[in-house]
Formats: C-alpha cells, sequence, structure tokens
C-alpha cells in the first residue's frame, strides 16, 4: 500500500502539467504566423501596422487616419 501512496501525488501532478501543455499547445495553434517580403522602403512595416489597426480595433489618432487613407491610395494605384 505504501508504494500505491507515493506515486499518487505524483500522478496528480503528472496530470496537472498534462492539461496545462495540452491548454498551451491550442493556445499556440491558434497562433497565426507569416512571412512577409518585400525590398527595403516597400511597406512592409506599414502593412503591419494597418493590420494591428484592423484586428486589435485600436483607437486611431487623425494623423493616423491619413496615414491609412495614403497606403489605401498606394495599394489601389499599384494595382492599376
Amino acid at each position: 500500500m505504501a508504494c500505491c501512496m507515493t506515486s499518487d501525488p505524483n500522478r496528480r501532478h503528472s496530470r496537472t502539467l498534462d492539461k496545462e501543455i495540452s491548454q498551451r499547445m491550442k493556445d499556440y495553434k491558434k497562433i497565426v504566423k507569416f512571412l512577409l517580403l518585400g525590398a527595403g522602403e516597400s511597406g512592409k512595416s506599414t502593412i503591419i501596422k494597418q493590420m494591428k489597426f484592423c484586428i486589435l480595433e485600436v483607437s486611431v489618432t487623425v494623423k493616423e487616419k491619413e496615414k491609412i487613407l495614403d497606403v489605401k491610395r498606394n495599394i489601389l494605384e499599384a494595382i492599376k
């Protein structure tokens, strides 16, 4: 009986760790990663900033709104 008693807290601890690991893996799988390639001064950082505004719905200042409009205009010009 003594052998069973000592391993029981270890098993509980192991199960707790397993649950924590599985939860962290679920959270990790939700993270989206991508590689943004382009030449220097091609607007990579600007695109990331725009994505932050869209996803996080951050309050935007007047200057930032102007930058957003500039980026949209540049994208439309590049597509044409």
